[in-house]
């Protein structure tokens, strides 16, 4: 018996789905290790977050006791400084301008926090850390990462 035309098609479309789910998008190189310095950079903010949940609760902005905390915000500024606009745009539409406004802010302004012992501005830049990892966290299905990712980038 004769395939059907409508019923051809729709396995066609089906498998050529599924191809390109399974391959997702096409990434360099250069563009996978520079997309590995958004997960090293979240990695260090949260060694700077457990260094300062380490901290004792009366904690001074200039004892030593803050330096791993401010090293690693550090660390993770300088990283995420490094990654492409464009990389973050191949991962998601939104997430250049949430990694730059709301990530990396909230990262300079905790480092001022650490440092001076005082919130700047209106805006607590715990709060806006957080809401960034929940978002980027949440929306991982909507990301266009490499096949094998998560292996790279060390998730599994």
């Amino acid at each position: 018996m004769k395939p059907s035309l409508p019923g051809l098609s729709v396995a066609l479309v089906m498998a050529l789905m599924l191809t390109a789910c399974e391959l997702g998008v096409s990434w360099s190189g250069s563009e996978k290790a520079n997309a590995q310095l958004i997960f090293e950079s979240l990695e260090d903010a949260r060694r700077a977050a457990d260094a300062a949940n380490q901290l004792p609760a009366d904690w001074d902005p200039d004892g030593d006791a803050v330096a791993p905390v401010i090293d690693a915000l550090d660390d993770a500024l300088i990283k995420a400084s490094q990654v492409q606009n464009t990389v973050l745009t191949k991962a998601h539409p939104d997430l250049g301008s949430r990694f730059r406004l709301d990530y990396m802010r909230s990262l300079r302004g905790l480092r001022s926090y650490y440092q001076t012992g005082e919130i700047e501005g209106r805006e607590d830049p715990r709060e806006t850390l957080a809401e960034f990892t929940d978002w980027f966290y949440s929306n991982q299905h909507e990301f266009r990462w490499w096949r094998g990712y998560r292996s790279d980038v060390g998730l599994e």
